[in-house]
């Protein structure tokens, strides 16, 4: 069950989730040329995975936070904080420096709504942000289907959904999150990112 959590671990997903669409909506990359897909990837992955791991790291190191788990709510004020503004600098980059398509920009934007909003949430509990991160998953996927008609999506879906049940049953084994909070962090995810790229695409 751990190891769903590390597999699956919300710092993963944007990687993941841009893979997908690349592998399954490659339209929605244009007018970027597929050679420089890569690149984008790369950039993302060092923004949203490798350096906020580095920072959770140095905050442990240095006994800013107690875990790199934050089973305690109050470990993970800091750590989001970081974690936001570095998901702020992507959205900036993708949007100022980069062309990308204007759905992958809203996308990124999206993600790091949600993180603010997770962060202001745990300021008073203790809400699921892997629950919240795979919802938000689920929330694009849905998503695209409507704003790219005849995209295949299915088997991405389909997938999510089993990996956001198993996410939230790994949470609630491990004792991390009451079932309100795996159910409550699933359905703001899923909710806030299918109502963004909805509204705003």
């Amino acid at each position: 069950m751990q190891a769903l959590s590390v597999v699956f671990h919300p710092l993963l997903l944007p990687t993941i989730m841009f893979f997908v669409i690349f592998r399954y909506v490659p339209q929605a990359f244009r007018p970027l040329a597929d050679e420089n897909v890569p690149y984008i990837l790369l950039a993302l992955s060092t923004t949203t995975l490798i350096i906020p791991v580095l920072s959770l790291l140095a905050l442990r190191l240095t006994s800013t936070i107690k875990s790199l788990q934050m089973h305690d709510k109050n470990d993970r004020l800091v750590p989001f904080v970081f974690i936001t503004s570095f998901y702020g600098v992507t959205t900036y980059m993708f949007y100022s420096k980069l062309t990308l398509n204007p759905v992958l920009v809203l996308l990124m934007l999206t993600t790091t709504l949600l993180i603010v909003l997770l962060t202001g949430i745990t300021f008073f509990w203790k809400i699921s942000i892997h629950s919240a991160g795979i919802g938000g998953v689920v929330g694009f996927i849905l998503a695209l289907v409507h704003i790219f008609p005849g995209s295949e999506l299915l088997i991405p879906f389909v997938a999510a959904i089993v990996v956001l049940g198993w996410v939230m049953t790994a949470r609630l084994v491990l004792q991390a999150h009451s079932f309100s909070q795996v159910a409550a962090g699933a359905a703001l995810g899923g909710g806030f990112c299918y109502l963004m790229m909805m509204v705003f695409s």
